[in-house]
Formats: structure tokens, C-alpha cells, sequence
């Protein structure tokens, strides 16, 4: 069993007022949910467990939703790897989707829209390039998962959300992980939201895409007792737009670029 509780500080703190002591557009003093999650382990023979799940989740002042489905899992599949796929049907109210608060939340939420730039002729920023809580109908959805992982050197973790509805309100997430004894890692993460069908995480690089990668790598000699680290980080960024939107929100457009960094760290 478990309980979840997520709020948005910045929203409580003010009141969910904008400067002129109106109210949001979405009309949320602050976005809290709640969860609660069950999971059983159902069986469990020759090294392969079945374990059925229920969920359920409310958005305060806004909509509902539920979801059951089960995870097939290893920990040890012929001694090289461990696997799990999860895989759930979920339904939602009017106002709710399932992962609302996700990696978009900063750039997408009451206070925040994310822009588009729309055709040649729009001005950046104008058009909205997502869906506000409060304009989500009702819905169903279903989400498939997988995580496996090799030789303790490869990791891969990845899970799709289809939502059966109008919106584009599908989802997709990938994570790779990967490390060698000798002191190379890389990680790679991409996130990708508002998507129509399935197809739809091959396509190119959308207004709600967002990509990271990460390379780690022990430099050959030591300061003393200390390992010695290069690394390098890169990532999709969102650009705030001067002023502010209808509703006097925060609006960012996406700039599909990355923007590198590097750097050295002693590991003491």
C-alpha cells in the first residue's frame, strides 16, 4: 500500500493570486493531489513474479481518476538480465489526466504556458502548444511499461501512456542508462507529451519534447586520494517570453536546441 501527496508550493505561497489579486486562469488557489496505490504479489515461480495493481488519485478542486493492471517482473532471467512490463487501463473525470504533475509541470501548469510559435504567419509565442487542466475532457487511457536491465552495465526504462480521447494528451518516456567497470557512464532521458497515437513518438521533435544526455567519464589519474571526473550535460530548454499571456500567465516557448555544459569534479 501506498499514499502519495503532491502541492505546488509557489501556488500556496501566493494564494493562487496574480499580482493584481486575480485569480488564475485555471482558478486553483493550489494544485494538490492525492494517491493511493495497491500492489500484491499474486505469484511467483521460476524466478518470475506476477503482481496485479489498483490506483486511484484526485486533483483538488478539479477531477478524478483510477486505474488497475498488473507487472510480469524477473530478477533473474538465465542469470544475465531482470526485466519488468507493466501494463494498466486507467479512466479519468472531466480535469484530470494521470501524471499531471510530470516533467512538464514547470513550463506547464495554472501560471505557465507552454507557446508554439503556430504557422509563418503567427507570432511566436501566441498560440498555446498545450491542453490547461481545466479544458481536459473525460477520458480513458491505457499505459504499457518496460524496464530491463543487463549485465548490471545496461539499463533501459521506457513506458507509453495512450489517451483514448480527442486531446493529445499521449505520452511517452525513455531512459537509458549505461556504465563501464573502467568509469564511463551515459544517460540518456527523453520525454515527449501531447502526442495523438502511439506512432507519434517516431515522429519529430514536437513543442512538448524535451531531451537530456549525460556522459561521465574518471579521468586516468588521481589528486592525491581522489578520483578525478570529466562530464558533459546537455538538454532541450524552454525560453521565458517577455510579458505575460491571456490570463496574465507565464508563457515559454521550446527552443529545440541543445545547450551544452561541461565540467571537472573531484570525487573525495
Amino acid at each position: 500500500m501506498g499514499i502519495t501527496a503532491v502541492t505546488d508550493l509557489g501556488l500556496r505561497a501566493d494564494g493562487g493570486l496574480l499580482g493584481n489579486g486575480v485569480a488564475y486562469p485555471d482558478r486553483l488557489a493550489a494544485p494538490t493531489a492525492f494517491a493511493v496505490d495497491a500492489r500484491y504479489d499474486a505469484l511467483s515461480t521460476g524466478g518470475v513474479s506476477l503482481a496485479p495493481f489498483a490506483s486511484a488519485a484526485t486533483l483538488t478542486n478539479y477531477g478524478w481518476g483510477a486505474g488497475a493492471g498488473a507487472t510480469l517482473a524477473s530478477d533473474d532471467l538465465v542469470g544475465l538480465a531482470r526485466f519488468a512490463v507493466r501494463g494498466g487501463l486507467f479512466y479519468s473525470s472531466d480535469q484530470f489526466t494521470p501524471g499531471y504533475f510530470g516533467p512538464f509541470y514547470t513550463v506547464s501548469n495554472p501560471r505557465a504556458r507552454l507557446a508554439t510559435g503556430g504557422a509563418a504567419s503567427d507570432a511566436p509565442g501566441e498560440r498555446a502548444g498545450d491542453v490547461p487542466l481545466s479544458q481536459i475532457g473525460r477520458s480513458a487511457g491505457w499505459q504499457l511499461g518496460l524496464r530491463l536491465l543487463l549485465f548490471e552495465r545496461f539499463e533501459l526504462t521506457s513506458s507509453y501512456y495512450g489517451h483514448l480521447g480527442d486531446q493529445d494528451l499521449s505520452r511517452y518516456r525513455l531512459r537509458l542508462f549505461f556504465q563501464t567497470g573502467a568509469g564511463t557512464r551515459l544517460y540518456v532521458r527523453l520525454d515527449r507529451a501531447g502526442l495523438g497515437h502511439v506512432l507519434g513518438i517516431f515522429g519529430a521533435a514536437d513543442d512538448q519534447t524535451a531531451v537530456t544526455f549525460n556522459a561521465d567519464y574518471r579521468l586516468p589519474f588521481r589528486l592525491g586520494s581522489a578520483s578525478v571526473w570529466a562530464h558533459l550535460r546537455t538538454r532541450y530548454t524552454f525560453e521565458r517570453l517577455p510579458g505575460e499571456g491571456p490570463g496574465n500567465v507565464q508563457r515559454f516557448l521550446p527552443k529545440r536546441r541543445f545547450e551544452p555544459s561541461g565540467g571537472v569534479r573531484l570525487a573525495l
